[in-house]
């Protein structure tokens, strides 16, 4: 069971704000003509209060000072507890001078969802809304059929996520369930709505061939089901999963919440600033009732807001009707509105407060994203349509998850908003939606957000990076044979290197323990004015003339002082091995096992290397053999390949872009101008590639 501890912020108005005036919509899409979350009565198994504690307060010692069972704690973002609390204890709770607050733990229901056509998963489909927003040019989300999984990792806070979905990466043992209200187990991820496993299909289905794919394919899922498989979403269970969020920061980037509802919370709004604070960006949907976010008075803390949205600490994103997945308005138009323009049901903002950190055309909605008719995995293998302010907002956490894994992830508040700000500022403006001005006029307010663009690799801030990559042309030598050794000096970073950079090549003599023992074989300086993106390759020979027989680490480095510090070196082993003291001997070829590995790409498993030794009657390595396999994949294609054995009897085969599956290897021929092949197959001939 995952302990839910967390330091309650505070409420300034007391529970009796948030009881009477928040008509929660927990999930805020798909759409439907009924809210789709409305106030439900508690069942008895659900404690009825949230204790909120002043810093420095311990909960047993006011739990036991009233005879409360303690059902739950908060430690991580608030202080507090969740209990039960007889109707006769609530007003001496309240007076005590170690209590805050005493919340209501109210109950939001789920109601009624529009589901279209859900289909079982099939070939694989680049859905509209991934493409509307140029996802597909994305060089960091690599959208080519090939699994290459964006490295972040995304907190889904809803109804739960299919974490056996075949199209998804989702890490069950770090998904947890705080649907009870009381506490979180872990190790869960399941969904029995469907809700939140469309939400992390459109952020982060794979590039696989099947379904659809994600708009940061492969990132990493965790699961927080925060409503019960019955519907029923305790605000102990938000509060709890944000806890959980604030206690894992330093894996989780960003967080979604595709959940909602009308009112004032100082306590949630607290627990997403904790978040933000702790370096994870929350992205939420606008919500779905056609209103302003922040209400009539376009002000905070008057109980019409709408939640999570209105948060100034929230990257609040509105919902575009797009049918083609592209702009122009050439698509069909829909009953949520004319081709790319705003939806008829989302909402929107009038204004922004004097304290939200961003500046966006928009004013408290950061970007738009599409949330009409969007399709996505379901629970069970499939996919199906949903629509909302819902199923916008993961478009932009799946671009959050782009921008973290180009630049890094965000370590504070102030990293947060940079990132928010720089996907406002590559937003596309509304009036480039369509040729006329019906994209305008689809908004109801005069602040026009732009459509969020998931077409670049975000930049946070100006970062200077020279990185280093070594190369040898031979890595395995006999004294006295030509080897050349390359340094390649890159400027990663997004700024002209104003500085000279001095790079030197170095073998450590055979002796890697003992520095002083270090070979100079180049050293030279870059001049100043690299730009970003050019390199500059130097070259040098390495002599091995006098080398005795072992290994030599190659090592390019450039000492310039830069922000990454990480790739200023590069290193390469030199083998060089004993001149034969005889030619072999004729006798039959046998071949030594077969050995299979996978290297490149983001998880070094994309390309397919396979090895084999070719041995004589005495065991000695046979040289200069020329070796033809027939590799077969389970689908039934075929690669020939040929190749020759070096000085050490070995021979490789490579494979780029290697699919997953089952490979097999059959030796079609082997000739040698002194020995004949024994005619056996080798051992270890099949591989199942990941």
């Amino acid at each position: 069971m995952q302990s839910c501890l967390a330091r309650v912020p505070r409420i300034t108005g007391g529970i009796l704000l948030l009881a009477l005036l928040m008509s929660f919509v927990v999930v805020d899409g798909p759409v439907s003509s009924d809210p789709l979350l409305a106030k439900a009565s508690r069942p008895s198994t659900i404690p009825d209060h949230i204790v909120i504690l002043n810093s420095g307060s311990d909960a047993d010692d006011v739990a036991a000072s009233h005879s409360l069972a303690i059902d739950g704690l908060f430690s991580h973002s608030i202080q507090g507890f969740v209990t039960s609390v007889p109707e006769g204890r609530l007003n001496a709770l309240r007076r005590d001078s170690r209590v805050t607050a005493v919340e209501e733990n109210i109950i939001l229901q789920v109601g009624p969802t529009s589901i279209f056509d859900v289909l079982p998963t099939s070939s694989q489909t680049i859905p509209t809304g991934v493409r509307r927003i140029g996802a597909i040019d994305s060089p960091v989300a690599r959208i080519d059929g090939v699994d290459d999984r964006v490295p972040a990792i995304v907190a889904v806070m809803d109804t739960g996520v299919d974490g056996s979905h075949p199209d998804l990466n989702v890490n069950v043992s770090a998904s947890i369930d705080c649907s009870s209200g009381s506490f979180c187990v872990s190790g869960i991820a399941t969904d029995d709505l469907g809700h939140g496993t469309h939400v992390a299909g459109t952020i982060a289905a794979l590039d696989n061939s099947i379904g659809v794919v994600g708009v940061a394919p492969g990132a990493e899922i965790w699961s927080i089901r925060v409503c019960s498989p019955a519907g029923g979403c305790p605000m102990s269970a938000i509060l709890m999963g944000h806890d959980y969020i604030t206690a894992n920061s330093d894996s989780i980037d960003v967080v979604n919440l595709s959940l909602g509802g009308l009112g004032w919370s100082d306590t949630w709004r607290q627990a997403v600033d904790d978040n933000v604070a702790a370096g994870v960006v929350v992205v939420v949907a606008a919500g779905n009732a056609t209103r302003d976010i922040y209400g009539s008075d376009g002000s905070l803390g008057n109980g019409n807001e709408h939640l999570p949205a209105a948060f100034p600490g929230s990257l609040t994103v509105s919902a575009l009707s797009d049918s083609d997945g592209l702009p122009g308005g050439a698509g069909y138009d829909s009953t949520y509105g004319v081709d790319d323009t705003l939806t008829g049901f989302t909402n929107f903002g009038n204004s922004v407060v004097s304290n939200n950190p961003i500046t966006s055309p928009g004013g408290a909605i950061d970007v738009a994203a599409p949330g009409a008719l969007i399709q996505s995995t379901m629970p069970g293998n499939s996919t199906g349509w949903m629509s909302g302010t819902s199923m916008a907002s993961p478009h932009v956490a799946g671009v959050v998850a782009l921008h973290i894994a180009a630049t890094g992830p965000a370590k504070n508040d102030a990293d947060v908003v940079a990132i928010r700000q720089a996907i406002v500022d590559a937003g596309s403006p509304m009036n480039a939606w369509r040729p006329d001005d019906l994209d305008l006029e689809s908004d109801n307010d005069s602040l026009h957000e732009p459509l969020v663009s998931g077409a670049v690799g975000y930049t946070t801030s100006l970062m200077s990076d020279l990185a280093m990559t070594a190369s040898l042309d031979n890595y395995d030598a006999l004294p006295g044979d030509s080897v050349i050794a390359t340094a390649i000096v890159e400027n990663t970073g997004n700024v002209v290197f104003d500085y000279p950079a001095r790079v030197i090549i170095t073998s450590d003599n055979g002796t890697p323990d003992d520095p002083s023992d270090d070979v100079v074989l180049m050293e030279q300086q870059v001049p100043a004015g690299l730009l970003p993106g050019s390199q500059v390759a130097l070259v040098t020979n390495v002599e091995t003339t006098n080398l005795a027989p072992g290994s030599f680490v190659v090592t390019a480095a450039h000492l310039a002082i830069d922000d990454r510090p990480g790739n200023n070196s590069s290193s390469q082993t030199l083998t060089v091995t004993s001149p034969p003291s005889s030619p072999v001997e004729p006798g039959k070829v046998s071949i030594e096992p077969v050995t299979w590995w996978s290297e490149g790409g983001k998880n070094r498993d994309r390309h397919l290397r396979l090895s084999m030794t070719l041995l004589d009657g005495v065991a000695a390595a046979v040289e200069g053999a020329v070796i033809s396999v027939s590799i077969t994949h389970e689908s039934g294609k075929t690669k020939v390949l040929s190749g020759n054995s070096g000085t050490d009897g070995n021979v490789e085969f490579r494979i780029n872009g290697a699919v997953a599956g089952l490979y097999t290897l059959i030796v079609t021929n082997l000739s040698h101008e002194l020995n004949d092949w024994d005619g056996e197959q080798p051992s270890n001939a099949a591989f199942t590639k990941p």
